[in-house]
């Protein structure tokens, strides 16, 4: 009987220590966890600390760009006004917008948050033979220039977004333009590129193709590419869809987004649903440039309804990774035969490190000069 309780005194004195052991470990792990979560607080709270004083100095240098931005504004009216019917009102040298403005900043370095220009001949296109032996070549200049962007937050994601003059910070129907929306769920990015005089009669008589019987001649000194850009402008909305491409280039980024956006050439209409937009135009050299209605083309890609899967893939990763991305978008009208190519590249900018975030709303109420607009409103 004894040695039966000795046995089960020391059972239990063994399940005793084992039980500390465990509950030792125990404390160990929570202890290891405390320890952890507490460092992630501090670096939390440093972080923060670091945030406020970021938008302290924020809110100075905000004050100053604002003085600058009214200064060029001015500027440019003024500009505007001098130059009359030819009036063209850039937005290069607008290098910062308000918290309720609605325009990209230009930045020729490539600053977050910010478009810049790209250069045509970083982009390949088919050559003069490429029928023959399927060379591509660097671009020649753009056919139409890069004006500026838009990145504005939305839940009804807005199609034909030429016919609201408050984009651009009121400068988007001061100049013929060639618009291109991408309708995200949550929002517009909208790509602003000019339209040179020489194309306007073209631009004009697709606006108009209903009533109008016979097309502006092309001059013969006009390029294959610039008369494949006539075209364009004159295009149904099907040829328009079956003849763009697209070309995405990721410079900077996650490697997943920049091994997946390559700068391949993609036909717009064959990855995207596309709608196509015309503004007609009144130039009048006696309305003040604030009343004017310039024409323009405008495609509406609706992103959130990708036909294809990798498409769908593309657009969810530089979803994610938007803040951290910086990407090039080139557009070119493909060209099928000789007397087409070689390509050039239409139009094309950068937009850099985009943070949807911080973007504003899309603007909604019109102003009176917006309200005075013609019927294509």
């Amino acid at each position: 009987m004894q040695s039966i309780i000795f046995f089960t005194k020391k059972t239990t004195i063994q399940t005793d220590e084992k039980m500390v052991l465990e509950n030792l470990d125990e404390m160990e792990m929570i202890f290891r966890n405390s320890s952890s979560q507490s460092s992630r607080r501090a670096t939390s709270l440093k972080n923060i600390t670091q945030s406020q004083e970021s938008d302290l100095e924020g809110m100075n240098i905000s004050k100053e760009k604002q003085n600058q931005k009214n200064e060029l504004v001015e500027s440019l009216q003024q500009r505007a006004s001098f130059c009359g019917e030819t009036a063209c009102v850039s937005l290069d040298s607008l290098s910062s917008y308000d918290d309720d403005g609605t325009l990209l900043p230009f930045d020729e370095e490539g600053a977050p948050n910010s478009w810049s220009k790209c250069a045509a001949s970083s982009f390949k296109v088919r050559g003069a033979t490429y029928i023959f032996d399927r060379k591509k070549v660097d671009s020649g200049p753009y056919i139409f220039p890069a004006r500026g962007a838009e990145l504005l937050l939305t839940d009804t994601c807005p199609e034909n977004v030429g016919s609201n003059k408050l984009l651009l910070n009121g400068t988007i129907r001061h100049v013929p333009s060639f618009i291109v929306n991408f309708r995200f769920p949550w929002g517009v990015l909208v790509l602003v590129f000019e339209i040179p005089r020489k194309f306007v009669p073209f631009l004009e008589f697709g606006a108009h193709a209903s009533i109008l019987k016979d097309p502006p001649t092309v001059p013969p000194d006009f390029s294959p590419a610039e008369v494949k850009a006539c075209q364009f402008l004159m295009a149904s909305e099907l040829e328009i869809s079956s003849t763009l491409k697209l070309i995405p280039v990721a410079t900077e980024g996650p490697w997943l987004v920049r091994n997946l956006v390559t700068g391949t050439p993609v036909i717009i209409g064959n990855k995207l649903k596309v709608r196509v937009f015309r503004g007609a135009g009144d130039l009048d050299a006696s309305l003040p440039t604030q009343i004017k209605s310039a024409p323009y083309l405008e495609l509406d890609l609706d992103i959130g309804d990708s036909i294809k899967p990798r498409a769908k893939k593309i657009v969810s990763m530089c979803r994610t990774h938007m803040a951290s991305l910086a990407c090039s978008i080139g557009f070119v009208i493909q060209g099928e035969s000789t007397h087409e190519l070689p390509e050039q590249m239409l139009a094309g900018l950068s937009f850099n490190r985009i943070n949807p975030l911080s973007a504003p709303r899309y603007p909604s109420r019109r102003s009176k000069i917006a309200s005075a607009s013609h019927p294509d409103e």
